[in-house]
């Protein structure tokens, strides 16, 4: 129990001393020169001037502000999406996965109670296929690891096939994300930058919601029924793909790290029994020479011992 006690302290203050280190740097580079209120009261002031010039009238500073936010409350409403079957479709989908962009919530109380309750059955449901996939993933990994280590590379007995499956399924996890960038880049028109940080925001379940993929090309299908289906094969096969590539590394890890344990217990059993071993010439080492050292001191005097009787 104390063992894991200190090993949680530890763990505990690396992730908070990490937690600061990574607020700092992401301060130091997202930082602006103004800040967003001062920035949003500056826009104001000038959209006010802006508006009494064009149509030569006065109005004060609080009644602009009152017509701005219903103005922004106006097209905010509008860029929210109508709830039907495809919205529907694609809320559970977020968010059985655990992704959870953000851009489709329900608003109602009823609504809000029957996704806890929808939740408490489907997420298991859903995190039991994703390892099941997963699972799929990993044993596709490890078998062609094992042909290409006997097939092509001739070894009979192959060696760390975990680590391998491991790594190979990470350089899968990473063309994955490229190919996800890539598509964006050519089909919504984003930079390829833009397309990996949304779909290693969609495939680690973060989800921001600032990018959502596919969304602008779902929302044009409507809810028709090739709107159905796009959003089954373009957003549904795709991400489910991809979480399973997700769940395949993490299953990867978890034999890799067991495979490694083993491997530096083994060595550590190895050094320690070498140690052992060396002590043990070293005693035996001395013993002789302890040995060696009475036997030429008895033979010396055995030798002085000797010539005095036959004097006498």
């Amino acid at each position: 129990m104390k063992e894991l006690l200190k090993r949680s302290l530890w763990r505990g203050i690396l992730l908070y001393v990490y937690v600061f280190l990574g607020g700092c740097l992401f301060y130091y580079i997202e930082r602006k020169p103004e800040r967003n209120q001062e920035l949003s009261s500056r826009l104001l002031r000038e959209l006010q001037r802006g508006f009494a010039v064009k149509y030569n009238i006065s109005i004060n500073e609080s009644h602009f502000r009152r017509f701005a936010q219903k103005a922004f409350d106006a097209v905010h409403v509008g860029t929210k999406p109508d709830w039907g079957i495809f919205t529907g479709m694609t809320f559970t989908i977020t968010t059985l996965t655990t992704i959870g962009y953000g851009h489709i919530t329900p608003e109602t109380s009823l609504g809000q109670l029957l996704t806890i309750l929808y939740c408490l059955f489907g997420l298991p449901i859903s995190l039991l296929t994703l390892k099941t996939f997963g699972e799929i993933v990993s044993r596709i990994v490890h078998r062609i690891v094992c042909v290409i280590e006997k097939r092509v590379l001739c070894r009979e007995r192959p060696t760390n096939i975990k680590l391998k499956s491991f790594f190979l399924t990470s350089i899968l996890m990473f063309l994955t994300l490229c190919a996800g960038g890539l598509t964006q880049k050519y089909v919504e028109g984003w930079t390829f930058t833009e397309g990996l940080y949304a779909w290693f925001a969609t495939l680690s379940t973060i989800g921001y919601g600032d990018y959502v993929p596919m969304w602008n090309l779902l929302k044009g299908k409507g809810n028709s029924l090739n709107g159905l289906w796009f959003l089954l094969y373009s957003l549904s096969l795709p991400s489910l793909a991809a979480l399973s590539v997700v769940s395949g590394l993490l299953n990867s890890l978890v034999e890799a790290l067991a495979e490694f344990r083993f491997h530096l217990t083994a060595c550590y059993k190895n050094v320690k029994n070498k140690k052992r071993t060396c002590q043990g010439r070293q005693e035996e080492l001395i013993l002789r020479r302890v040995l060696l050292e009475s036997y030429r001191e008895a033979k010396y005097k055995e030798g002085n011992i000797r010539p005095r009787s036959a004097s006498v």
